[in-house]
């Protein structure tokens, strides 16, 4: 967080930015407790679809809005950064493993994972904003850009909640405390 607030070393912690969400992607996944291939296919869904959905989002501007990334997130195909499928789908992960931890219905689990996705996202935008990680048409992200992660998130999270695959991992609620603390920082303070 420092590191950000200083205009000397901004710009070496954004160049940093793309290692970072593979670092702590590379360390949940170090920790899941199961693997197998059907762990392998079930997290495989989220690292292909989120990109390719984003691909479309970024090309047609319907799931979203009309948005486009910047060079901050690293190299980039089909206009969308190779990270940040990593980047989404470590939320979804982390709510995952989370939401599995409570006593509650798939459906309801995904509904109270959903908001909690949403809620980041709503501080990830003003963040991503503030160091133009991508930009919106209009220079303000639209309603449905909620709209979209809400249906996006929430078919996920429902597919990860149901999968007999096991999504556990004793670093995934700090994970998601330590991103909600970051991007909550940039919004108050």
């Amino acid at each position: 967080i420092a590191g950000l607030r200083f205009g000397e070393t901004r710009p070496i912690v954004i160049a940093l930015l793309p290692f970072s969400v593979l670092l702590v992607f590379g360390f949940l996944m170090y920790f899941q407790k199961y693997w197998n291939g059907r762990a392998i296919r079930t997290l495989a869904v989220g690292l292909i679809g989120i990109p390719v959905l984003l691909i479309i989002a970024v090309h047609t501007g319907k799931v979203f809005g009309a948005f486009s990334y910047s060079e901050a997130m690293g190299w980039k195909i089909f206009g969308i950064p190779l990270v940040i499928g990593f980047f989404w789908l470590t939320i979804i992960y982390c709510i995952s493993c989370m939401i599995k931890t409570l006593n509650i219905s798939h459906f309801f689990g995904a509904l109270l994972g959903t908001l909690i996705f949403v809620l980041i996202d709503i501080l990830i935008e003003g963040f991503a904003q503030k160091f133009q990680l991508w930009t919106w048409a209009g220079n303000h992200y639209p309603f449905r850009n909620f709209v979209g992660w809400s249906i996006t998130s929430f078919i996920l999270l429902i597919y990860y909640l149901s999968a007999k695959t096991k999504i556990r991992n004793y670093l995934a609620v700090p994970v998601l405390i330590c991103q909600l603390v970051f991007f909550l920082s940039w919004e108050l303070f």
